[in-house]
């Protein structure tokens, strides 16, 4: 279940850029933001009943898009490949070309 960030939006939402909702590179957000958001992100693809502590193709070309929709890697998303890349089995080469 993904992280609640307020009533009705979740970090999920953040990176799904739903309308109303602002994304996560360049804002002024809270310092917890970006171990919230990490924290968010590695649940979702680390605890997943279908790959548990890996990181599977489907999600590795969501998270590749995501990462690379807005043209850079910001801080808090090169946290997050470096956080995945010290939990996952396999760390999927498509994503270590971003670190």
């Amino acid at each position: 279940m993904p992280y609640i960030i307020r009533r009705g939006i979740t970090c999920l939402d953040v990176w799904a850029w739903k309308p109303g909702v602002r994304a996560v590179s360049g804002e002024a957000n809270d310092i917890s933001w970006k171990e919230l958001f990490v924290k968010a992100i590695v649940s979702y693809l680390m605890d997943d009943e279908n790959s548990p502590n890996e990181i599977d193709e489907k999600e590795t070309e969501w998270l590749y898009n995501k990462i690379k929709g807005d043209g850079t890697i910001d801080e808090t998303e090169k946290e997050l490949l470096l956080t995945l890349k010290s939990r996952a089995k396999i760390f999927p080469s498509r994503l270590e070309e971003l670190l």
